[in-house]
């Protein structure tokens, strides 16, 4: 004899205005438990975390922290991000730089990105300390860090599954609910065919290029039309996008290779590179 058990049910909620893009939450749930309140809590917290890494927003703790120096108390939030971004930087070689805000701002100035550390974070005692006075940003890892917070509040709301789609960056949690389709950089049509179209794939997907956004990548490789990265994680996927993205497709290969970083690459001219581990992902 077999205990009948109602099928989950599957809830999607469609925002505008999040992170100044279009998101897309899904849950799959037990019938017995209410969507609304589960959607109510990520959206919260995705506002929690966005008044947190904003460089938009003169008042957000971010923007508050580099008006300051001296060691500064900061959230375990803002000291995690600005640990993994640090991070970065050095496993990178410099590909990935929070330190590009200048040049981001204004595209054609002469002023060379700093090499070497523009602040220390003790994760500890929950300080982080201004190193110079370049002006930062957290745009290149903090949607995935936005992202991975709204997975996880589902996770510890009881849902099966979760899919939470920023912008075109998403991370599935649990139980992955959808297929993966990653658009034609080169095409501006929405029906325009697919570069893949992947099956139900936990993890977080990423990409990085200019054909939407126009310029925000300092060092983007002319010939390359966007790259897409599968990672764990979403803040693991936006970080290593934006340094595939930012630097030649020789060291972009190489980093890719040496980290076994699973990534698509689309060039202008319609040709494609997968990384060995791209491929592994979905043999």
């Amino acid at each position: 004899m077999k205990l009948w058990r109602a099928r989950p049910k599957v809830h999607l909620r469609a925002y505008e205005g999040v992170l100044g893009t279009s998101a897309e939450l899904v849950l799959r749930l037990d019938p017995k438990v209410a969507a609304g309140p589960i959607f109510d809590r990520m959206l919260a917290e995705i506002d929690r975390l966005v008044a947190i890494f904003s460089v938009y927003d003169p008042d957000s703790e971010l923007m508050r922290w580099q008006a300051t120096s001296g060691p500064q108390a900061v959230s375990e939030q803002l000291a995690r991000v600005l640990t993994f971004a640090e991070e970065m930087r050095v496993r990178t070689g410099g590909a990935f730089n929070p330190a590009v805000q200048s040049r981001l701002a204004d595209p054609e100035s002469a002023v060379e990105v700093p090499s070497g550390p523009t602040y220390s974070v003790d994760l500890a005692a929950l300080t982080a300390t201004r190193l110079s006075a370049e002006p930062l940003t957290l745009n290149g890892v903090a949607k995935g860090a936005v992202i991975d917070a709204a997975v996880e509040v589902a996770m510890r709301e009881g849902a099966e599954g979760v899919l939470v789609n920023i912008g075109g960056d998403l991370r599935q949690g649990g139980k992955a609910l959808a297929p993966v389709v990653i658009s034609d950089p080169r095409s501006g049509a929405e029906n325009a065919e697919p570069v893949a179209s992947l099956p139900p794939t936990l993890g977080a997907f990423a990409t990085s290029g200019e054909y939407r956004r126009g310029e925000h990548i300092v060092g983007f490789d002319d010939g390359l039309a966007s790259v897409t990265v599968l990672a764990p994680t979403a803040m693991e996927a936006d970080a290593w996008s934006t340094a595939l993205a930012a630097c030649e497709f020789s060291q972009a290969k190489s980093l890719a290779e040496v980290n076994n970083i699973s990534s698509l690459h689309v060039f202008s001219d319609g040709k494609f590179w997968l990384s060995p581990a791209w491929v592994l992902s979905f043999q």
